[in-house]
């Protein structure tokens, strides 16, 4: 009960963020195509739709883009209106209520922060506050570029944040934690529906496709988990990529030419968002198709093939105790699977979605040398194939309960006092869950606090462009402590500096002192950064608070080469 109520106050605390979701839903709705699905599958194709409208119009002026966004919400809104039906079914309701206790779990850990964990999400929030805000300093540097011919396109990630960026052009205030609530209301609204959809797009009953709704999003330790890597992006667009995928299914087929065209668009959109979890999406609906497409006898092989790969892989992961296969993978999967292939054995069904699913990331993971031990290939990385694992293993489930119980688990074949009592269980089952399960905040993951938060107001007011400021760089991330959040907080460039670089020194403190130019050093013991420097005549100590010390290096006390 303590998380709830903490996360209710948190909730209220970014309430404006809530109202920014809204801003964004209803913006979905007014771009969405009408006549192509039901339900949240429209408001899915809108979102994948102002992924890349606001990447065109990133650049327009302020009060056109402005104007812009509201016109989208009153059309989404009318249109809202106009399609609303007050009645609710019970599987509908019921997913609603677990989910806003989930969302309830999720903000629990914004109590303790003052920042949003990772050096990731810091390198994200200067994307958004450069790319589609215009405030200085400029990323380009730091961003993955796409050459075509003599065209060069800053692609990475730019859908997910031109979605981030809707709330803000409708007039909200730029906020890094405001950018993390965001994130989990993404994860805790738009995924659950749309693998409600999807499952309902595949046939699924109302009562089944709610219960692996809520599994997939909240049962597992991901993809909440990646919050804590800051993975915003592959957030997003894990929390898309279901309803992307049931304009795929078998219902889902359209009379009008532009509708048909509609889901390879979608996915085109997904690789916008993020382009590994797009390049799983569309290999699993090659698979998936593939897969419907094979004859009855072929497969049915193909189903023990590819799980006997998997089996192959996870017994691959115990030998090598691989701790992260077992957190994250194998707990959740092995009991559907293992149910899934009993059932198999009884009535032999060809392989389906969940197959496709497990094929095509385990293809990704290890090609194209699958004997490799451990997971990175040049296709998909571990954390996002840790935040895939989730939406694999829903499908798994999916598949095997529907297959234990052919005619689903149909809250109306029982009688009203009968559906209230099993929607009872198993709502207060969900929240007793949500109650006892681990935070999604890793603590050795938090770069930044409250001492960070001062030293960094102080240099933003002390320090004037074209200040550029000493970061420590740590292994293969742009930054490594508290620093990482100077360019966002204070509008300064930085410089990436090794943690084992003696700083302080004049020939290295010479090449950063340019013409007209002041240079400062960020140093923090927690996490360690930069070294703290011995005495030198040209530095000074204006500030040191708790763990941050600021130096400034006075340029014109340096000696002669």
């Amino acid at each position: 009960m303590d998380t709830f109520l903490r996360g209710l106050h948190q909730l209220l605390l970014w309430s404006p963020w809530l109202l920014g979701f809204g801003v964004l839903y209803l913006a979905a709705r007014g771009l969405s195509p009408e006549g192509t699905t039901r339900g949240s599958g429209d408001v899915i194709a809108g979102l994948v739709t102002l992924g890349v409208a606001g990447w065109l119009v990133r650049d327009w002026p302020t009060y056109p883009r402005l104007g812009l966004t509201w016109a989208l919400v009153i059309i989404g809104l009318v249109r809202w209106a106009r399609a609303w039906r007050h009645r609710l079914t019970l599987a509908a309701g019921l997913l609603v209520l677990g989910s806003a206790g989930g969302l309830l779990w999720a903000f629990a850990p914004l109590a303790g922060l003052v920042l949003p964990p990772y050096p990731d999400a810091a390198l994200h929030a200067w994307h958004l506050r450069a790319d589609y805000l215009h405030v200085p300093p400029d990323v380009s540097p730091h961003g993955a570029i796409l050459r075509i011919g003599p065209w060069k396109v800053a692609y990475y990630h730019q859908g997910s944040y031109a979605l981030m960026a809707w709330p803000l052009w409708a007039g909200l205030s730029f906020q890094p934690m405001g950018l993390l609530a965001l994130t989990i209301l993404a994860l805790g609204v738009i995924l659950p529906w749309g693998l409600y959809r999807l499952q309902r797009s595949q046939g699924a009953p109302a009562g089944l496709a709610a219960l692996i709704a809520w599994l997939g999003t909240w049962a597992w330790t991901t993809p909440f988990y990646g919050l804590t890597w800051g993975k915003y992006p592959a957030l997003w667009a894990i929390a898309l990529t279901p309803g992307v995928l049931a304009h795929w299914g078998p219902s889902s087929r359209a009379r009008r030419f532009v509708a048909r065209l509609l889901p390879g668009l979608l996915l085109m959109g997904l690789g916008w968002v993020h382009s590994r979890v797009a390049l799983w999406a569309g290999l699993t609906v090659l698979v998936w198709w593939w897969l419907r497409w094979m004859g009855p006898w072929t497969a049915r092989r193909g189903f023990w093939f590819a799980w006997g790969v998997y089996g192959l892989w996870a017994a691959h992961g115990l030998l090598i105790r691989d701790v992260g296969f077992w957190r994250f993978i194998a707990r959740p999967a092995w009991l559907g699977m293992g149910l899934l292939v009993g059932l198999n054995l009884l009535r032999p069904r060809r392989a389906g979605l969940a197959s496709a699913g497990w094929a095509a990331l385990l293809a990704l993971a290890y090609a194209p040398l699958p004997w490799l031990p451990g997971i990175g290939s040049p296709w998909i990385d571990r954390p996002t194939f840790e935040l895939l694992a989730p939406l694999t293993t829903a499908f798994t489930w999916a598949a095997a309960l529907r297959r234990a119980w052919p005619q689903g688990l149909t809250l109306e074949t029982w009688r009203a006092a009968g559906q209230v009592v099993l929607g009872a269980l198993a709502l207060g089952g969900a929240l007793t869950w949500l109650a006892h399960k681990p935070p999604w905040l890793n603590p050795v993951t938090i770069i930044a606090q409250e001492d960070d938060v001062v030293a960094q107001t102080f240099l933003r007011r002390q320090a004037q462009p074209p200040a550029h400021v000493l970061i420590a760089r740590g292994g293969g991330t742009w930054a490594y402590d508290g620093g990482a959040w100077v360019p966002v907080l204070t509008g300064l460039q930085v410089e990436r500096v090794s943690r084992k670089v003696r700083w302080w020194e004049a020939n290295f403190l010479r090449r950063q002192c340019a013409p007209g130019r002041t240079v400062w050093a960020y140093v923090d013991e927690n996490p360690p950064g930069l070294q703290p420097p011995p005495s030198r005549p040209w530095l000074d100590l204006p500030i040191a608070w708790a763990n941050v010390r600021i130096y400034r290096v006075r340029c014109a006390a340096l000696p002669a080469p």
